[in-house]
């Protein structure tokens, strides 16, 4: 397990003491989240006490809150999860008191973690993080901690309404000199893919045309225990697709025995936000029919938004999900490692529900990034023509 750690920060004339979480602190770190977010946070990690404590002493979380000197009170929260093997960092459930906004403090947080992993000897390539798109505080919180804009994601999570959610990743200098390029693109996948080449300085992507089918059913659904037994039981078989989703379990399998076929997914059953974190499958050229089939199946529970991380080099995969209805909405260099290499993807994701922009403050690049989304919906004709300017301006 990673070491306790315990440090004072001052922030002008304020002191506070940033440290890992433990078991008494439970109580306390749920009353700040229900502050704030007025019992509405769906996040297991948070509302599932005995979950919430597992995750604090897990080898690969680090649970961080800011304690304020003055009054003893836990003022700030979040959660750090770590994939050592692949050397990517997560920083999600993010939580400042209104009281301690303006301070710094959540910048001050991930800092004192990240001198606290490099003191332990415990480097990484990237750290990414999604952010609510209600305030534009956090943008600014990771922005100021040299993370760049991937993507959004529409209709992700649901609090008072849908939201669309943006993210952003820090990457080491080291990820960049060992990324692979350039992807192969097909022409739906290449607007969200220049909005990142544009702030990362990014070589062009090769655009391949074309490749392109009877519905598939899953007839068992396992959930518990037994959905790891089903992944490791499929690994050993190497008919593995979409096999990369860091930093997340599966809860649920949609088999279909007949075909010889299992979706691996990890859900949120209060809001229906879910990823697809494997498929096995013995013939690839099925994946369309899969993807749709997990659509229909996740539909009867209540899986509203689905997200999938494609390989950016393989266009078979990249068509498979857009056929399915999978739309880019983020890209992210340098993610997985593979034979020494780091390997770009596209976000994609899947929502039943009617888009809603309309409480979303964004900076210039995030929105760029919704011109990129809305470009393969049935919004692409009304588009302002910003994307295609900036082509011609390139060429």
């Amino acid at each position: 397990m990673l070491p306790n750690f315990r440090r004072v920060v001052k922030i002008g004339d304020d002191e506070f003491i940033i440290a890992r979480a433990r078991k008494r602190d439970i109580k306390e770190i749920q009353a700040l989240y229900d502050e704030v977010y007025e019992g509405k946070f769906t996040l297991p990690e948070i509302i599932q006490r005995r979950k919430m404590e597992k995750i604090m002493y897990r080898d690969d979380h680090l649970w961080v809150v800011a304690i304020a000197e003055a009054d003893k009170r836990i003022c700030a929260s979040y959660i750090f999860a770590l994939d050592l093997e692949k050397k990517i960092g997560k920083l999600y459930a993010a939580v400042v008191h209104p009281d301690f906004r303006g301070k710094d403090l959540m910048v001050n947080m991930i800092k004192t973690t990240k001198k606290f992993l490099e003191k332990s000897r415990i480097y990484l390539d990237t750290v990414y993080a999604t952010f609510r798109t209600v305030s534009l505080a956090p943008r600014k919180v990771l922005s100021d901690l040299g993370f760049k804009s991937l993507g959004i994601f529409p209709n992700v999570h649901r609090v008072d309404e849908e939201e669309t959610h943006g993210l952003q990743a820090w990457f080491s200098e080291e990820s960049m000199k060992i990324r692979r390029s350039p992807p192969f693109l097909l022409p739906e996948m290449e607007p969200v893919y220049d909005v990142i080449r544009e702030q990362l300085g990014l070589e062009e992507a090769v655009i391949c045309e074309e490749q392109r089918e009877r519905e598939l059913k899953f007839n068992e659904i396992h959930q518990g225990e037994s959905v790891k037994r089903l992944l490791k039981a499929s690994r050993d078989k190497h008919d593995m697709y979409f096999d990369f989703f860091p930093l997340h379990e599966p809860s649920a399998c949609f088999e279909c025995t007949h075909e010889k076929v299992r979706a691996f997914i990890y859900i949120e059953p209060k809001d229906g936000h879910s990823c697809i974190t494997a498929i096995q499958a013995p013939k690839k050229a099925e994946l369309t029919r899969i993807l749709k089939g997990v659509i229909m199946t996740g539909a009867s529970m209540r899986m509203d938004y689905i997200e999938l991380l494609v390989s950016a080099y393989d266009i078979q995969q990249q068509k498979a999900a857009l056929d399915s209805g999978f739309l880019p909405c983020a890209y992210y260099p340098a993610f997985d490692m593979a034979d020494g290499e780091r390997l770009d993807y596209i976000v994609c994701a899947y929502s039943s529900r009617d888009i809603n922009f309309s409480n979303v403050k964004l900076f210039e690049t995030d929105r760029q990034f919704i011109d990129a989304y809305l470009s393969n919906t049935k919004y692409r004709n009304i588009l302002p023509t910003v994307y295609s300017e900036r082509k011609k301006r390139k060429g």
